[in-house]
């Protein structure tokens, strides 16, 4: 999904015609946004509980120095998988 939406965003269809309706491809690509935010979202949600020293997620979303009662907010985790995804597609592209 995070491949899809970086070559989705940066598309001649997208950059030509920036106005937010359904029917553009801007208003898709937001829409895909926050489909991927949710997805995210649900995922590091899945990640709660024990920690796994192996999965970087685990680790993120269960640090207990993260965020109000001892684990990062949504906001924090958010922010972790945009880091990840943005390495990710960096990686690929080399």
């Amino acid at each position: 999904m995070i491949t899809h939406m970086f070559a989705f965003k940066w598309s001649a269809a997208v950059q030509a015609c920036p106005i937010n309706l359904a029917i553009t491809p801007y208003g898709q690509a937001l829409k895909e946004g926050e489909t991927l935010e949710r997805c995210i979202l649900d995922w590091a949600e899945k990640k709660r509980g024990p920690v796994d020293g192996g999965d970087l997620l685990s680790i993120v979303v269960n640090n207990p120095r993260g965020g109000r009662h001892g684990r990062p907010r949504h906001d924090d985790c958010r922010s972790y998988a945009a880091a990840v995804g943005a390495v990710f597609e960096t990686c690929q592209n080399a």
